[in-house]
């Protein structure tokens, strides 16, 4: 059998092509093939390092997205806060008042127990009840007043100084007397150092004196 030479290979690849029928299914494989790229683009397309890259870029918008929430929050809390600047500073001054009277019904607390143990509840708990109220309706006087809807930050300190004067004077006085307390108390240390310095100095010469002979002895 003779071997197929090139030229006959061509001329039966060539009869063959021009005897098949004229169907679309060349060109459909050749559409899909030309698809199949386009379906398999994105992630799948890119390379490793491309990926990489990626994720890291959206993890870091991820993280700028929170940053940026985070400080939309803290701009609403600090605007919350200067407007509610004035609830604030009630609390401040039912707090300092607050603990002013209650400085004051625990002390007629203490005296009361000495002669009415079973009824102390109740009076402190009608005590609490009308200094409430009382609190309540000082509160609304101080929030009417021209001064401090003027400028409520410098009538705090003024009503602060007003209100804790007294207490700091007595607290000032204290002090003083402590501190002299405690010099008087150093005086007397280094005193009673002196004496002992000096009795020791005493008794040391005495002893040196008694164990030296004298001249007559010694004649």
């Amino acid at each position: 059998m003779p071997k197929a030479t090139k030229v006959g290979r061509f001329r039966a690849s060539a009869r063959a092509v021009a005897s098949a029928p004229l169907t679309s299914s060349p060109t459909n494989q050749n559409d899909s093939e030309d698809a199949q790229p386009s379906a398999t683009d994105g992630k799948e397309v890119l390379s490793r390092g491309q990926r990489k890259r990626l994720h890291k870029r959206e993890q870091y918008l991820k993280r700028e997205k929170m940053v940026l929430s985070s400080l939309r929050l803290a701009a609403l809390e600090e605007q919350k806060g200067k407007i509610d600047g004035l609830d604030a500073i009630r609390e401040a001054l039912i707090g300092t008042s607050g603990v002013s009277t209650s400085t004051k019904t625990s002390k007629t607390s203490a005296k009361s127990t000495a002669y009415a143990p079973s009824s102390n509840s109740c009076n402190t708990n009608k005590s609490k009840k009308t200094l409430a109220n009382t609190e309540i309706s000082h509160m609304g006087l101080v929030l009417e007043h021209p001064s401090f809807q003027q400028n409520p930050f410098v009538a705090i300190q003024q009503h602060l100084r007003n209100s804790l004067a007294p207490q700091a004077e007595k607290l000032q006085a204290e002090s003083i007397q402590r501190i002299m307390n405690d010099d008087a108390a150093e005086a007397k240390k280094k005193e009673e150092r002196k004496e002992r310095q000096r009795d020791a100095k005493f008794d040391k010469t005495k002893k040196r004196r008694g164990g030296m002979p004298s001249n007559r002895s010694r004649r």
